[in-house]
């Protein structure tokens, strides 16, 4: 009898945690092209002809090759598939391509016959599930395939319109053919209801938890509104992710609010991320974007990456450099969002995409489950290692990020959570260098102690009010520091966060040496007290101190970071505005409390 009731209890609670909703913070997503993954069954390896314009022909990836490779996903750590589009595709070429990728879609109610069958699908969803990983299907709302029956029967569920030509019309935008493929007109209310219908089926189908929603700017945010309410009413906590191709945060936050998404991908990221580590530009960008996450409900959602299928590989990207792209690693796993690989990023594949290649996308090569290379190896154990510390750390997956210190060649953050911290320190010069990061808000919280990154055996010492370290060239170190007691640190992140919302002004002072003044000098950047880059609103004219210096006094937010410059002829009738640094930006990090007076010298380049 004993023995019975440890079943039946086992068997519940087996069955409650299968039912318990998904924590989308706590995943790590693998984006799968299908067709260039694995070949589980030949026996649908139609058209299949890899040597006649190979970027661009079918190479036999299917659902059951996925099947057999979900132990190799489970084991590298990952907990959600997001998987290119099965719907049954155009069955010949378009100008000698085929729909190898899934996005012409001909028939929405049918799988494509080269990547399996429904049964597969279904099976796809349980055996996933069963490993504990999500599945997160492609959907593509805006078009269908060039040449789908569709069109001919149900001519007035698209716009009539030719292709888009100018990228920055929103009219040619929504209603226009995105590279001549037919345009639904989701404002009919039969097509959204068709698309509503469509996307109910799949879900129900293959034991969905998500969707990533394709071509997000060319549909209407009143639609997406209906759409992803209607859905997430139907499935509470079902994951819909955005593909908002947008570098500009704020513009990314409307889109997100206004659509009602669980999710976008952090482009604004990206491009930095790229900027930072590929071009060893300025690490102080960090900051300023970071400093945008005020914008979103919450950061922690969204998608982050380094590439996907239509970008370059990010391998290319930093030139095969393995310190790079080892930074661009920690990087993604340590920062707040859901971390997305693209399939074999974590072997370091390589290739550029479809319009810089100049002979098809290079960075849609099959997937190599094998790989020989030291690099690759290297590189596989390495995100393995990284999937690991996040998924077992507290403040990694949830934690609050906190800005702690910037400069060119370095970028520190905290991670903030009820029982643990995390503190990142990323190196990104040519040289070691020994790093002295204020830990502000946490420096009340956090004894002296030394501590130890577990990746790269590299030590810190916190000591009054500062960790110290000493950290080797191009390298990102995690330090993880447990609470003594249970939710130690629930207090400090709530004052932060009232910090952050009601933020007190700190006095900044800005000296400036000026040896040949041409007019009135003022202080511009990137914030609203200073302009917003708008010469007219900028905070002057500074005032003469001496002979060749003049000051300013600007109350700004505490812990605020905003990049500026000086300009001159401000507010000079009949004389242009004159600009230093060209396309150089300076950056001011406002302490937490007290003042602080910065002093420069004018730099006409």
């Amino acid at each position: 009898m004993r023995l019975l009731c440890c079943s039946c209890l086992m068997f519940c609670l087996l069955a409650l945690q299968a039912e318990m909703p998904v924590d989308w913070q706590k995943q790590v997503i693998y984006f799968v092209i299908l067709d260039r993954f694995y070949n589980g069954d030949p026996s649908n390896d139609i058209q299949l002809n890899p040597t006649d314009n190979p970027a661009y022909t079918f190479h036999g990836g299917d659902l059951a090759g996925l099947i057999q490779k979900l132990p190799y996903l489970k084991d590298l750590g990952i907990t959600t598939i997001w998987l290119s589009p099965i719907f049954d595709n155009r069955d010949t070429s378009f100008e000698g391509k085929y729909a190898y990728h899934g996005y012409w879609v001909k028939d929405f109610n049918a799988v494509e016959e080269h990547l399996g069958t429904l049964s597969l699908f279904q099976e796809l969803g349980q055996k996933a599930k069963a490993n504990g990983i999500n599945l997160v299907l492609d959907m593509v709302i805006n078009h269908m395939d060039y040449d789908t029956p569709f069109l001919q029967q149900h001519p007035e569920y698209f716009h009539d319109t030719p292709s888009i030509v100018n990228w920055d019309d929103p009219t040619q935008l929504l209603n226009y053919r995105l590279h001549g493929l037919p345009d639904l007109a989701q404002e009919r209310p039969e097509v959204a209801q068709y698309l509503m219908n469509v996307s109910k089926y799949w879900i129900e189908a293959g034991s969905l938890q998500g969707f990533r929603m394709d071509a997000v700017k060319h549909v209407p945010e009143t639609f997406w509104s209906w759409y992803n309410q209607e859905l997430q009413k139907a499935y509470p906590n079902f994951f819909l992710l955005g593909e908002h191709f947008e570098g500009d945060p704020k513009r990314c936050a409307v889109i997100w609010r206004n659509g009602k998404f669980s999710s976008l991908f952090d482009f604004p990221l990206y491009y930095v991320l790229h900027r930072v580590i590929a071009e060893e530009g300025t690490a102080e960008e960090l900051g300023t974007l970071f400093e945008e996450d005020k914008s979103y409900a919450n950061p922690n959602y969204l998608a982050t990456f380094l590439d996907n299928h239509d970008r370059d590989r990010f391998f290319t990207t930093v030139k095969g450099d393995v310190a790079k792209f080892k930074l661009g690693l920690a990087m993604l796993f340590s920062v707040r969002g859901i971390p997305t690989l693209y399939y074999g990023t974590e072997i370091a594949m390589s290739g550029r995409d479809e319009s810089h290649s100049g002979c098809g996308p290079e960075n849609r090569q099959d997937m190599q489950f094998d790989p020989k290379s030291e690099v690759a190896q290297n590189c596989l154990a390495y995100t393995k290692a990284l999937i690991q510390l996040r998924c077992n750390s507290e403040a990694l997956t949830q934690g609050v990020q906190m800005h702690l210190f910037q400069h060119r060649a370095a970028y520190s953050f905290a991670r903030i959570s009820p029982n643990e911290i995390a503190l990142v320190v990323l190196n990104n010069h040519r040289e070691s260098q020994r790093l002295v990061i204020p830990l502000a808000f946490l420096s009340k919280q956090i004894p002296a102690i030394q501590v130890q990154d577990p990746l790269h055996q590299v030590t810190g010492q916190i000591q009054k009010g500062y960790l110290v370290s000493e950290l080797p060239a191009k390298t990102c170190a995690i330090f993880l520091i447990k609470a003594s007691e249970k939710d130690q640190y629930k207090t400090l992140i709530a004052q932060y966060q009232i910090a952050r919302q009601t933020p007190q002004l700190i006095p900044v002072t800005f000296e400036v040496e000026i040896p040949q003044l041409n007019g009135q000098v003022a202080l511009i950047g990137g914030h609203s007290i200073i302009g917003n880059w708008n010469p007219s609103q900028a905070y002057g004219p500074m005032q003469q101190t001496c002979k060749t210096t003049y000051s300013i006094t600007i109350p700004m937010p505490q812990g605020s970071i905003m990049p500026y410059k000086y300009i001159q002829n401000f507010q000079t009738p009949g004389k242009d505005i004159i600009w230093e640094l060209g396309m150089t930006n300076r950056y001011v990090q406002v302490p937490w409390e007290g003042t602080i007076t910065i002093h420069e010298v004018w730099n006409k380049y």
